[in-house]
């Protein structure tokens, strides 16, 4: 969609801001307010992606 990150990066986004690697510690913030900045909450961006592919499944089956 326009005006959003590729779905790739916000899958990543995801995954590392849900990680619990205490290594990651440091990056976490950065890519919570990224998320927030563009979807306003975690919750949110997952249910962009969850819609992402739920279209991607119905452009397949047509």
């Amino acid at each position: 969609m326009k005006g959003y990150p590729p779905v790739i990066l916000i899958e990543t986004w995801l995954n590392l801001a849900t990680n619990r690697n205490p290594e990651l510690h440091h990056i976490k913030l950065s890519i919570r307010e990224a998320i927030n900045n563009f979807f306003g909450s975690m919750e949110l961006a997952e249910l962009y992606l969850e819609q992402i592919q739920k279209n991607k499944v119905e452009d397949y089956s047509v």
